[in-house]
């Protein structure tokens, strides 16, 4: 008897969820119209078209701008298209909030040029000071504060892109 009940329940379930797929729509119909498009589960261009509105013309990044362009796999406006979307809508805030701590270390960096001054500030040291300021900070740690300034650039852009991942394995 609890065979009985447990096939019936199946064909039940089975029969349900064909009906509710004719429901869906055309289906995946709209896969055929974009041949050429890079696949990806949604078009989550929001985060990183921030990341990339910050940046100058000089520092645009090539990978936030292919990450932009790229195309969902699921036609859009279908019901596979709004649940993809709320999936990754609410599953998506690490990613962003990593996106969004890397542009704002960028942003620092951008803004921090000025030289470090040393501990050892007295009026018998002013001359070691000024020499120290002109040739040290100057000079040498100018081209160490322009590294600092590409790696948080850099940095970025490997945000974005492990969002990108993350949001594609979900």
């Amino acid at each position: 008897m609890r065979v009985r009940q447990g096939i019936r329940k199946a064909g039940l379930l089975t029969v349900a969820a064909v009906g509710l797929s004719g429901c869906m729509g055309d289906g995946f119909s709209g896969l055929l119209d974009k041949p050429d498009a890079d696949v990806t589960r949604a078009a989550p261009a929001g985060a990183f078209a921030e990341a990339q509105a910050e940046r100058g013309e000089e520092h645009r990044s090539s990978t936030i701008d292919a990450l932009i362009a790229r195309q969902s796999a699921l036609p859009d406006g279908s019901p596979y298209d709004r649940i993809a979307s709320s999936v990754l809508a609410a599953s998506a805030r690490t990613g962003e909030a990593d996106l969004m701590r890397a542009r704002m270390r960028a942003r620092a960096a951008d803004k921090n040029w000025l030289p470090r001054l040393g501990p050892n500030v007295s009026l018998t040291s002013m001359g070691s000071l000024v020499t120290s300021l002109l040739i040290d900070q100057v000079l040498l740690d100018n081209g160490r504060r322009a590294a600092e300034r590409d790696f948080a650039r850099a940095d970025v852009e490997a945000a974005a892109v492990s969002l990108a991942l993350d949001q594609n394995d979900r």
